[in-house]
């Protein structure tokens, strides 16, 4: 584990994110660890060192992006902070019909680069879905 991974465990674990026991998680799949995020969301501060570490990331990755879109309602918190700090616009997409939409006017631009935003990722349906959304209203995944 690096430094950076270790100081979001750190986080999660000061902010009492980071759950023990038995959880059937969304995806079906069980584990003996769970992130509520949500937890973190409390502290403004903690989402704002979250924010930064995983942007480093997206830099260190060489990924460009202009536009961030979180799918409602785990990754809002986090992917605005992330479009703040990143200077980047920042839409959402929430369930309508059970699956996943952009309202409220939201569209992109033809070829505008978007970075998909999460809390947790377990088998990936979520940001598969909010995938499909960028690539059908024109726009390119980071």
């Amino acid at each position: 584990m690096n430094a950076g991974q270790q100081e979001i465990l750190d986080i999660f674990t000061r902010t009492r994110a980071l759950l023990q026991g038995h959880f059937v998680l969304r995806s079906g799949l069980h584990s003996g660890h769970y992130f509520q995020c949500a937890q973190v969301c409390q502290r403004m501060d903690a989402v704002q060192r979250l924010a930064e570490l995983l942007l480093a990331r997206v830099h260190a990755q060489g990924l460009k992006f202009a536009t961030v879109l979180a799918p409602a309602m785990g990754g809002l918190v986090i992917g605005q902070e992330i479009a703040r700090q990143a200077g980047a616009r920042y839409i959402f997409a929430e369930k309508e019909n059970n699956a996943l939409v952009m309202r409220r006017g939201f569209t992109l631009t033809p070829n505008e680069q978007v970075l998909i935003v999460e809390d947790v990722v377990t088998r990936g349906g979520r940001v598969l879905e909010a995938l499909e959304i960028v690539r059908q209203a024109g726009g390119q995944s980071a």
